[in-house]
């Protein structure tokens, strides 16, 4: 799976960048399922033709703690892709890598998720909505620890707040719901071998709240006060 990630960094370097290519740096702080972080976000959007576009993020977290195990930093990689079926709305499909490393642990797993997206200008600011279907893929036991076995839904929303100089403001929220795994036994839960009903992992329920702010260049006055 890990090699699969590396195919989103080939595309972005060989893909004809479009008029309306967008460069994004700046910084990311969140509380994701049991994980606190803050760190620099990086993003290329790349739009092709008038209906595919190419979306490569990565955030690297070098204040990353973990309840119980400890701190450390962390790292995730993102390749989105995005088909608009009209100007203002698409399908979309992405797949993440996130790893950390701290005190105890060390581990890296794989995210997919997608669904619809929107795009228009809300009371004057561009924006964008994303509604996503969130699975954690490569499950399993990581250097000693169950990984939660995520399944649920995620929200984002994108706003260009305003523009100055030679740059665009903009602001990224991500909030997600979902069911996940505590940790249990895997000898006898399942993980190894048959699982003994009164060993069984428990289900409950987790969130997450991400937000970046973020510079845009270049700027466009033209078109920066339209969807993108």
């Amino acid at each position: 799976m890990k090699r699969l990630l590396i195919l989103p960094v080939l595309l972005a370097l060989t893909l004809p960048l479009h008029a309306q290519h967008r460069y994004l740096v700046g910084g990311s702080v969140g509380d994701s399922f049991n994980n606190t972080n803050a760190g620099v976000a990086a993003t290329l959007e790349v739009p092709f033709t008038r209906h595919y576009e190419f979306d490569l993020t990565d955030i690297f977290s070098p204040l990353e703690s973990k309840r119980v195990y400890g701190n450390g930093n962390a790292n995730i990689l993102r390749g989105s892709s995005i088909v608009w079926i009209t100007n203002g709305f698409g399908l979309t499909a992405n797949a993440e890598l996130s790893s950390y490393k701290v005190t105890q642990i060390s581990k890296s797993t794989v995210y997919v998720f997608g669904g619809p997206v929107w795009r228009s200008a809300i009371w004057g600011f561009p924006t964008r909505i994303e509604l996503h279907y969130l699975r954690e893929m490569d499950n399993g036991i990581i250097s000693g620890v169950e990984t939660q076995h995520l399944q649920g839904g995620q929200i984002k929303v994108s706003i260009r707040m305003g523009c100055f100089s030679k740059t665009c403001i903009r602001v990224t929220e991500e909030y997600a719901l979902g069911h996940v795994l505590t940790q249990g036994n895997p000898v006898c839960d399942g993980s190894y071998g048959p699982v003994v009903p009164s060993c069984a992992r428990i289900g409950k329920i987790g969130g997450s709240v991400e937000a970046m702010i973020q510079f845009e260049f270049p700027r466009r006055k033209d078109t920066e006060d339209l969807a993108f």
